[in-house]
């Protein structure tokens, strides 16, 4: 599955851990050989610009309970927020469904009104005081940053004799532009602030997500925590809010503020790395303190890959 992923330009974390099980009309549903979820991705999703699976159940049995003889199989389909419970009269499988006593009336008559609420996309309240908020040192110094790179920063990859330098396998290039939030219903300030200031940006190892990226990798985190021996309690305190090294998830705490790192092997741990995201993104990625986002010592690539972006912004004269 990963080529199809990849062919599609899906954002998919391990794709190769994704196996096709099943289809329903035009959508495909996939398990996880790693953790038993079960998640689809529809000719509608794709053509909607949503890039991403969408997850489903936790489990087979959940899957197959909920949706292959239950009544929510229609919202495999498409896109579930423009999916309307069709009536038993319209609709040969739930009139079956009926007829056998798999589901009830009652539990049709309700079941429109959970899908309103379960997939509404919410909507982000945002205090009118954080937009008062004038820019601090830090955010005034990564505006500047990022207006230079994105004024001169392909100029010098264009360059005769400069662009062969660097690996753009390895390295990211993309200075991105500040989003106004949608999406997240209990956005912090911190999040407000690092997304309306840099965006979704690429900048060198480090790749900072879109919205629903985020939502999608911090629904995620209560794993990964418990992959690395570390208390659920503490994943949920915490937003996954982008990448560095391909690898590891970059983390910022709802409540502090705090920027961390959480690795995988061989460090297999959560780095504290800065008390501010703004902060984090002028010292870590606009930096020649990029090189310190690497988590394993001895990976030449990881080496390569942090000291190619430093030379980057030494030639575009964002750092001296």
């Amino acid at each position: 599955m990963a080529d199809d992923f990849a062919d599609w330009g899906l954002n998919v974390e391990n794709p190769g851990q994704w196996v096709r099980f099943a289809r329903c009309a035009e959508a495909s549903v996939y398990v996880n050989t790693a953790n038993g979820s079960v998640a689809t991705i529809s000719a509608w999703d794709l053509k909607s610009g949503r890039l991403r699976l969408r997850e489903l159940a936790g489990d087979v049995l959940e899957f197959f309970a909920e949706y292959a003889i239950g009544p929510r199989y229609p919202t495999i389909l498409e896109d579930p927020a423009a999916q309307r419970l069709l009536p038993a009269s319209e609709d040969d499988w739930i009139r079956f469904l009926l007829s056998i006593g798999v589901i009830d009336e009652s539990t049709l008559g309700n079941l429109e009104a959970r899908w309103a609420e379960e997939y509404v996309d919410p909507a982000s309240q945002i205090p009118a005081t954080w937009s008062d908020t004038p820019q601090n040192e830090a955010e005034r110094t990564v505006h500047q940053k990022l207006t230079r790179l994105r004024d001169i920063g392909f100029d010098v990859f264009a360059s005769s004799g400069v662009a062969n330098e660097w690996n753009l396998d390895h390295i990211g290039f993309d200075p991105g532009r500040g989003a106004r939030m949608r999406l997240i219903p209990d956005a912090t300030e911190p999040l407000w602030r690092l997304q309306r200031m840099v965006g979704t940006a690429g900048l060198g190892t480090l790749y900072l997500y879109t919205e629903e990226l985020i939502i999608d990798h911090t629904k995620a985190l209560p794993r990964r925590f418990t992959s690395l021996g570390i208390d659920d309690v503490q994943a949920r305190q915490w937003f996954a809010i982008g990448e560095y090294h391909r690898k590891a998830k970059l983390l910022l705490h709802r409540e502090t503020g705090e920027v961390a790192g959480l690795e995988p092997a061989p460090s297999n741990r959560l780095r504290h790395l800065h008390p501010d995201p703004i902060g984090f993104v002028n010292e870590y990625g606009l930096s020649p303190r990029h090189t310190e986002l690497r988590y394993s010592p001895r990976s030449r690539p990881q080496s390569k890959a942090a000291h190619q972006w430093v030379d980057f912004l030494h030639a575009c004269e964002v750092i001296t």
